[in-house]
């Protein structure tokens, strides 16, 4: 009997997970953070911090790093890849179970709201170039159309950004008082309209040249101009100010919707 609860005890810690603990002093991202701080700690090493708890066969550091190299690849940032998964894309690693991805997802979504609310009303947005290089790491991995709002104010200043949504962009699912309203409560003089396209090809469909007439069209009821629509593909844009389609160029009333 004392024999079989030896090799059972055996086999549990064989079995057992990797503790942080089992790591030597210098590597335990803890003890790292506690004495030299965050900013020296590596994305793994932050991420374990996140997980906890690694799997059976692996620290949670290790399973940082596996985690990472499976988001790389293609010249892409892995974190930046694995930032933007949705919840039950991380759920489908090895040992992601639910309450880890919840914690790694809402970490995320933290470090996002806190890069958008510390820019300040200096970082000037004049171009689409500005445009799609501050947003273009955000919505290039997305799976889905995702729509956000812009707001600048006079000197073309980011004056704040809104998520409109989810879903294929269309006029019907757009707020369009929703839009008008938030930029007034920002004190915007104009707003840009931001979608991605989880093809990677950033060429317009016609509901977004339709949309794009519809909220030019408004923006110059509301006093309230659009000033671009852009469209985020993988490493690159399309903008309605510049492209080809000309509807932000058309005089008012040519080619707007009724």
């Amino acid at each position: 009997m004392e024999r079989i609860q030896k090799e059972m005890t055996g086999g549990e810690r064989e079995g057992r997970k990797p503790r942080i603990k089992d790591l030597p002093p210098s590597e335990r991202p803890y003890e790292l953070l506690e004495e030299k701080g965050a900013q020296t700690l590596t994305d793994a090493q932050l991420l374990a911090v996140l997980l906890q708890s690694g799997t059976v066969g692996e620290t949670s550091v290790e399973m940082a790093l596996r985690l990472l190299s499976q988001c790389s690849g293609e010249g892409s940032d892995p974190l930046v890849r694995l930032c933007s998964l949705r919840l039950e894309e991380l759920r489908a690693f090895k040992g992601m179970g639910r309450v880890k991805a919840i914690k790694v997802k809402a970490a995320f979504e933290l470090a996002v709201r806190l890069s958008n609310r510390q820019v300040s009303s200096h970082i000037r947005l004049n171009t689409p170039e500005d445009l799609a290089d501050r947003y273009m790491e955000q919505m290039r991995y997305l799976k889905e159309e995702r729509t956000r709002v812009v707001y600048l104010n006079a000197k073309m200043e980011l004056a704040g950004d809104v998520e409109l949504g989810t879903g294929t962009l269309t006029q019907s699912l757009v707020d369009t008082r929703q839009i008008f309203l938030n930029g007034f409560s920002r004190g915007a003089f104009a707003f840009v309209l931001l979608h991605n396209h989880p093809s990677g090809d950033p060429a317009p469909s016609e509901e977004d040249a339709v949309l794009t007439r519809h909220l030019k069209k408004m923006g110059k009821i509301m006093g309230l101009p659009l000033v671009d629509h852009i469209v985020i593909g993988d490493k690159c844009y399309y903008s309605f100010a510049q492209g080809e389609s000309r509807i932000l160029q058309e005089d008012s009333g040519e080619g707007e919707d009724e």
